[in-house]
């Protein structure tokens, strides 16, 4: 308006956010393990999101490759952002995948029926039609007149030659009858043909490991440590932003923080155990 020019250096590969509420920037979706003992967390890989796939989807491209690599990968970690076909994606290698349900377009709890199992245990056999609710398999129950939902309780997961199957239990509980306490089905995990094809995925709500279960605390903490672990990256920056233009540069912060979060990983585990690190740094 005025007539003035002002110079600007201008970042190609910087990516405007929907709502205008933050600077232009780059998503960062990163792929960790660590153990129990503090500073031992290792990036296993980290990656900026290009235009036109979700965040989950990167995350599973990243951790398919490593799942290759590293047998000793028994499960993955990720929030409600990581979508019923990535799941499949990464049950399909045998492992779990701890993630929430997300809500339904109305704002409600995810459920899909799964179709009727064969229940069994001593010689018992019941044929009975059971439902993911929240990530839980249930059947109906009939309680003082009232239809009610009871959830099943994990027993086991294991992979077959083509997918994972899980070992769900009718609970002994008083409310339950008692011609159904203990009878057990096993229930596949990840989705069938016919609904990947349909876009109707049990993945929506059906987990190997729910909420419900007693180990699902253990497991899938309050925070993410990924989500710490960016926190203390952007502190290591003025004004928690990347001081670079151009997403190579910004590869390079990347890189290096990546690299200080081995070495730090590295140096802890030594001091903890006495391990040998001469092979890292030498004599």
């Amino acid at each position: 308006e005025s007539g003035e020019i002002i110079h600007r250096r201008y970042d190609p590969d910087a990516v405007h956010y929907q709502d205008d509420t933050q600077f232009p920037g780059n998503y960062w979706v990163s792929a960790l393990v660590r153990t129990e003992h503090a500073h031992e967390r290792v990036i296993l890989d980290a990656q900026f999101k290009p235009n036109g796939i979700g965040d989950g989807g990167v995350f599973t491209n990243m951790v398919l490759p490593i799942i290759g690599s590293v047998s000793e990968v028994r499960g993955v970690g990720y929030d409600m952002a990581l979508h019923p076909p990535d799941q499949d994606r990464i049950l399909d290698t045998g492992r779990h995948v701890l993630t929430k349900t997300s809500l339904t377009n109305k704002g409600k709890r995810a459920q899909v029926p799964l179709g009727t199992y064969e229940f069994k245990d001593s010689g018992r056999k019941l044929d009975l039609p059971v439902t993911a609710f929240d990530g839980t398999p249930g059947i109906q129950m009939v309680i003082d007149g009232q239809r009610m939902w009871q959830p099943l309780e994990r027993v086991q997961t294991k992979r077959s030659k083509y997918a994972m199957y899980g070992l769900w239990r009718i609970p002994e509980l008083d409310a339950v009858s008692p011609h159904l306490r203990g009878l057990t089905a096993w229930i596949r995990q990840s989705s069938t043909d016919d609904e990947r094809a349909n876009g109707k995925r049990r993945t929506r709500a059906l987990r190997t490991i729910p909420p419900t279960d007693p180990d699902w605390r253990r497991l899938f903490g309050g925070r993410e440590d990924t989500e710490s672990m960016h926190n203390h990256m952007k502190e290591k920056w003025f004004g928690r932003r990347v001081r670079a233009v151009g997403l190579e540069r910004r590869e390079l912060q990347l890189r290096g923080y990546q690299i200080h979060q081995g070495i730090t990983a590295l140096l802890a585990w030594h001091y903890r155990t006495g391990g040998d690190v001469s092979r890292y740094f030498g004599a």
